[in-house]
Formats: structure tokens, sequence, C-alpha cells
């Protein structure tokens, strides 16, 4: 369920409406563009803790420079469907 949830958000961030501009699309139009270390975990069926692990073997690469954890789409979809693991 997780995987068909990040597929839809993938889709609608490559669709889209291009003919409003995103600071006056609604919040509904326009996801977030990161998860939180927790929804990371929810959307991979993991413990947070697991995704630390992960964090700390280089196998899924947080955004740089933020204070908190937080992982792109992209990113998880490249996890999730085994791609090339490490930064």
């Amino acid at each position: 369920m997780a995987l068909s949830w990040l597929r839809g958000v993938i889709a609608r961030l490559r669709g889209g409406n291009k003919h409003t501009p995103l600071a006056k699309r609604s919040r509904s139009e326009n996801p977030a563009v990161t998860c939180s270390l927790r929804e990371t975990a929810e959307l991979m069926g993991v413990h947070p803790a697991t995704v630390y692990r992960l964090v700390a073997r280089q196998l899924l690469a947080p955004v740089p420079g933020l204070r908190h954890l937080r992982f792109t789409h992209e990113e998880i979809h490249r996890f999730l469907n085994g791609g090339n693991h490490g930064r």
C-alpha cells in the first residue's frame, strides 16, 4: 500500500497542473517534496530505528544540510526498487 501511495505522489509531481503557479495551488495539489523520518519509516513499513540504520550504512541518503532527517520521494522510491545503493 505504501508503494502505491508513493507512485501516486510521483505521478502528481510529474504531471501537475502546468497552468497554475506552485504558490497558488492548494495544499492537496501541492504535495510535500520530502518526507520526515517517521513518514519514511511508515512508507517503507519499518521501524524508525531501521531508517536510522539505513542512513548510518549509507544505503538511504537524507537531504543534506538540514537539522532533521528528511528524505526525497525519489530517494525512497530508489531504495524500495532496489536501485544503486549508497550515495
